[in-house]
């Protein structure tokens, strides 16, 4: 109850902090509340976005400098929203925690993959972990990716929307970006060009630190990692 709650008061708060972007909205009961009680579960209502999802659209650079300008107007307000024990559904899906993640290694089939997955791990835990507690914390999406964009099919070249709150949680804002990056790329040839348009964007609205870019590239592999890892964990429980 208190993390649909905390979603649901996220929300509540994009709405007046973030008026030129549009996100699903809470709509109260006749009783004037945001969530009710239905034969034991929290229950509460949200608004559809019209349009289609990102992952279903060409493209192209403008697109991806769009995705970009949405996620940072984004990080953007969300400096403004309090600090508190915000968690998503999976602690093990939190990038700030992707070293519980390493304990999963050995259900990766593929020696080749695990072993660069360790050399990567080496790195992170030498160079990276250290220096997570310095960086800019805040509440974050964590899972804004091509199946969660909206984008207006009268306007292809514009991300509408933001929907899927559920892995929502406090942490590093960097990942934040890192996250769009691992799975905005995926499949795309020219990974040159989508980055850059992608980290322009995000930069024009929320300008990164100077620690923020020197490991942003790792943040991106070690959220590659937790997919893979987690997926093969989870393939090993349910074959």
């Amino acid at each position: 109850r208190s993390f649909v709650q905390a979603q649901t008061d996220v929300l509540e708060y994009l709405k007046i902090n973030a008026p030129g972007l549009t996100f699903p909205a809470v709509v109260p009961t006749l009783r004037g509340e945001t969530i009710t009680r239905v034969e034991g579960f929290a229950v509460r209502l949200l608004t559809w976005l019209e349009g289609q999802l990102l992952t279903n659209t060409p493209r192209t650079p403008a697109l991806y400098q769009d995705v970009g300008r949405f996620l940072g107007q984004f990080s953007r307000a969300m400096q403004g929203y309090p600090a508190g024990s915000v968690e998503g559904s999976d602690p093990l899906w939190k990038l700030d925690n992707v070293m519980a993640c390493k304990a999963y290694l050995d259900d990766v089939a593929d020696a080749d993959v695990r072993d660069q997955f360790e050399r990567i791990y080496a790195y992170y835990e030498k160079n990276i972990l250290p220096g997570l507690p310095g960086l800019r914390k805040a509440v974050i999406h964590s899972d804004a990716n091509e199946q969660n964009f909206i984008i207006d099919p009268r306007e292809p070249t514009r991300i509408s929307g933001l929907i899927d709150f559920g892995e929502m949680q406090y942490g590093s804002q960097v990942n934040e970006l890192a996250i769009t990056l691992a799975y905005g790329l995926l499949g795309e040839n020219d990974v040159a060009m989508a980055s850059a348009k992608i980290i322009e964007g995000y930069q024009r609205e929320f300008r990164l630190e100077k620690d923020e870019r020197e490991i942003l590239f790792y943040l991106m592999a070690m959220r590659l990692i937790t997919t893979i890892t987690m997926s093969c964990h989870n393939a090993k429980l349910q074959p």
